[in-house]
């Protein structure tokens, strides 16, 4: 299971990629701000990718569930 202190800093990068995804929308695809928000978002789906890795109680469901 997951303490406090690694919830909180899920969802704030969730938060982040929720709220660089609600801008994508609002810009031209191709210009230049929606290409560095695209950029970010990857990074940032990237950081939270590493994060639930490295996490114990995921390892753990992922064992359970056969993923």
């Amino acid at each position: 299971e997951l303490d406090g202190e690694e919830r909180r800093e899920m969802a704030g990068e969730l938060e982040k990629i929720l709220d660089y995804m609600a801008a994508l929308d609002s810009l031209d695809a191709y210009g230049a701000p929606a290409l560095a928000l695209r950029k970010e978002l990857r990074e940032r789906v990237g950081e939270l990718g590493e994060m639930m890795e490295d996490n114990y109680a995921v390892e753990q469901y992922r064992k359970g569930a056969k993923l």
